[in-house]
């Protein structure tokens, strides 16, 4: 959803493509108490990652991070077939195993 939606630091959705603005409004993911919770996360990740501690980073990479356990979409046979077979190279386990993977979300 990285395409369609941005978080702003206030705690905000803010669409970037006409499915954004659709899923912002038939979720209402404005609501004002998630507002509030995106936005006390954000202050509260930006002031852990400020922190000079290895144990802090290895927490947040926990918390934020991509499971051990991806799926290997290779293997996977979706009833009608595969129509996006390219997807399989740009999926988060053939990224991490081209260490591609980002550390986290």
């Amino acid at each position: 959803m990285g395409g369609h939606l941005r978080i702003a630091a206030t705690g905000i959705a803010e669409p970037l493509t006409d499915a954004g603005h659709r899923l912002v409004e038939l979720c209402h993911l404005n609501r004002p108490v998630l507002v509030e919770f995106r936005r006390e996360f954000l202050q509260l990740l930006d002031l852990l990652n400020s922190l000079d501690d290895p144990r802090v980073l290895d927490a947040l990479r926990s918390l934020l991070g991509f499971p051990q356990d991806l799926p290997d979409l290779a293997r996977l046979r979706p009833p009608g077939g595969n129509r996006r077979p390219e997807g399989i190279r740009e999926s988060s386990l053939a990224k991490r195993q081209r260490d591609e993977l980002p550390p986290t979300y």
